[in-house]
């Protein structure tokens, strides 16, 4: 026979069965989005079946502009699973337009997905243990199965299934996991279903009323006898048997759901809820907080995509307190998170709420205030993260004209520069005209030179030929002669 899982442990299952397949890792898959409500949901279509896709915070802003409806787009990611509402979906890394890459279709991945769980035999033959809710009506054909929170497992049935059952009732089923892709959706189709009227009734539990038998039914190849309810030593946070405590609504697990659901409901921009539940197979990250050397983990927070904190809750089961409270203002001390809640049952009228106000002054508030807070503060910071985008805008345009003047500069530096060297070559054409001057002046007075040495040795013969005639005849008849030669 197939063991008996709960919701939380078909979930873990299913989880653990999808991460371990590369093909559904890093998938590219081509449809229509269609939007409906969240700013980080949204949805892939094509003609016969629909993906989730979820867009971890801090990205919503820059897949925004691709994301209307009608619009064809190319989304990568992860498949997993959203257990709020027994959903899988793609968790977004990118979304491109459509290009030459090829990529799957919403169909052919739902497909494969479905193929997958089909080969997985922990989940082709299960049986799970619940407590009916959202059922229509008397012997409807579908329900939900509830039993851990606000996780959920979509159950369908034909009407030969049917049973005469109504909300709340608890449930034994028998079936296996499906897809449904028309929305998007993971479910257990029924094949067989037992009532399960008997609750637990051991020795050493007051719930129990101490009743020395147990009459809920046992697989004999299972139970030489009711070994779970004998009595053991009580769970230290409540004064139960272990099967009481486990389908008690103020288990510590379903505490911390009631919480997770909570925080879920707020709706608050840019923040999601995580969870650590203690019975997983590894812990949450983001539910870690540093204490100097060691590390703390809380139960539920309400984180941004970079780590920051807008609540934290400590949850503690049945009624119990311990150090819960002093555990839960360490954690709002250490990490510096203004609001803080103490949940030690589903019931939210009885929660503690908490305000950090430094200097370890953390009084309680109430939760309208806490509410307001939140959001109020969620409000600030996203006010804050656009002012820093508007001063970044500032410094880009500030760095944009530095760049210019720059440019400016190095311009101005280069005609100067270009003005120096026509400076410089202009001076050098002065000094060759001067030098050029200087020897057209020599020149010039070397050809008078010569010009004037001619003349007088042109003028040297007459003048010699002058000196011998007056030497001959005599100055006075040159004179007379000279007279007598104008008068004529």
């Amino acid at each position: 026979m197939p063991n008996v899982y709960n919701v939380n442990e078909i979930t873990t299952l299913l989880s653990g069965t999808i991460q371990k397949e590369d093909a559904l890792q890093n998938v590219r898959v081509q449809g229509k989005v269609s939007v409906e409500g969240r700013s980080n949901v949204f949805f892939l279509k094509d003609e016969e079946n629909k993906i989730r896709c979820f867009i971890p915070d801090g990205k919503v802003a820059k897949f925004k502009p691709l994301l209307k409806a009608g619009k064809i787009v190319i989304v990568k990611g992860n498949i997993d699973i959203f257990p709020i509402f027994s959903e899988y979906q793609i968790r977004v890394k990118d979304v491109q337009l459509p290009g030459i890459n090829k990529a799957s279709t919403v169909s052919r991945i739902t497909q494969q997905l479905s193929g997958i769980i089909e080969e997985t035999p922990e989940l082709s033959e299960i049986q799970v243990q619940g407590k009916i809710s959202g059922l229509a009506y008397p012997g409807g054909p579908s329900w939900d199965f509830r039993d851990v929170g606000n996780q959920r497992i979509r159950c369908f049935s034909n009407f030969n299934n049917a049973i005469l059952a109504d909300n709340g009732d608890e449930v034994r089923i028998q079936g296996k996991i499906e897809i449904y892709g028309p929305h998007s959706q993971y479910q257990i189709t029924v094949e067989q279903v037992e009532h399960n009227d008997a609750l637990c009734q051991c020795p050493g539990c007051d719930q129990c009323g101490n009743v020395p038998t147990c009459d809920r039914p046992r697989e004999a190849a299972n139970f030489e006898s009711c070994a779970t309810c004998l009595p053991r030593p009580p769970d230290e946070l409540y004064e139960l048997c272990p099967e009481c405590y486990a389908i008690s609504p103020d288990h510590e697990t379903k505490v911390a759901e009631a919480v997770y659901a909570y925080f879920y409901e707020l709706q608050v921009n840019g923040f999601s809820p995580y969870i650590h539940i203690r019975n997983a197979e590894s812990d949450c990250k983001e539910c870690q907080i540093q204490f100097g050397s060691r590390n703390g983990i809380a139960d539920v927070v309400l984180a941004d995509g970079n780590g920051s904190f807008a609540a934290i809750a400590e949850c503690k089961g049945a009624g119990y307190v311990g150090h819960g409270i002093e555990q839960l203002k360490s954690y709002l001390s250490a990490t510096d998170t203004r609001f803080g809640v103490f949940a030690n049952t589903k019931n939210k009228s009885q929660w503690k709420f908490y305000e950090n106000r430094g200097g370890n002054c953390i009084p309680e508030i109430d939760c309208s205030k806490f509410e307001a807070g939140v959001v109020k503060g969620i409000t600030t910071r996203e006010r804050f993260i656009d002012e820093i985008a508007n001063l970044n805008g500032e410094i880009a345009g500030l760095e944009n004209q530095k760049s210019e003047l720059h440019t400016a500069i190095e311009q101005v530096s280069q005609t100067k520069h270009n003005l120096t060297e026509r400076a410089s070559n202009l001076t050098q054409q002065i000094e060759r005209l001067e030098n050029y001057k200087s020897g057209l002046h020599e020149e010039i007075y070397e050809k008078l030179d010569e010009l004037v040495e001619k003349k007088m040795q042109r003028l040297e013969r007459p003048l010699s030929d002058l000196k011998i005639e007056l030497q001959k005849r005599g100055i006075k008849h040159w004179f007379k002669n000279l007279f007598s030669k104008e008068n004529e």
